[in-house]
């Protein structure tokens, strides 16, 4: 089964979204479900279409009414430090880029950290308004359905 399947399968089960765009997963058919898009992307602080600009890629992203709503990142070996760096960088950026679009962060836009193999016992945790993010979700990976069903 593809890496992100199972996430992605939730993102567009949920109805709340009119594009996925997911990075680094060449095993899904591309338009997957006619909503889902294998893109490069770009988390940026601000505007622009220069790759320099580019603060961090995202997993999976979740674009509804022209603005960003969802950002879930994979961590397959995380540990404490690269969970925080990830949650520092993120939460500076304000934009998307993939191609040619650009796309705001919404209001309410959220993160998801999924820790995949947690040998480093990473606790769970939720962070509210962080930055330009509205809610940052660190959990297992297994557990991405129950807590995305907690905030939609």
């Amino acid at each position: 089964m593809s890496r992100y399947q199972p996430i992605i399968d939730v993102l567009i089960e949920s109805g709340n979204y009119d594009k996925v765009y997911f990075d680094h997963d060449h095993e899904l058919k591309i338009p997957y479900r006619n909503i889902g898009y294998l893109k490069l992307n770009a988390l940026q602080e601000q505007r622009g279409k220069d790759r320099k600009l580019q603060k961090k890629e995202a997993d999976v992203c979740a674009i509804k009414d022209g603005k960003l709503k969802i950002i879930i990142e994979e961590e397959q070996h995380p540990t404490v430090n690269k969970v925080k760096n990830d949650i520092e960088i993120i939460s500076k950026c304000r934009y998307l880029w993939i191609e040619e679009d650009e796309y705001p962060f919404d209001a309410d836009c959220v993160l998801f950290i999924l820790l995949f193999n947690n040998k480093n016992e990473i606790h769970e945790e939720v962070i509210e308004n962080k930055g330009s993010l509205k809610q940052i979700v660190v959990c297992k990976k297994e557990l991405f359905q129950e807590k995305y069903n907690q905030i939609w």
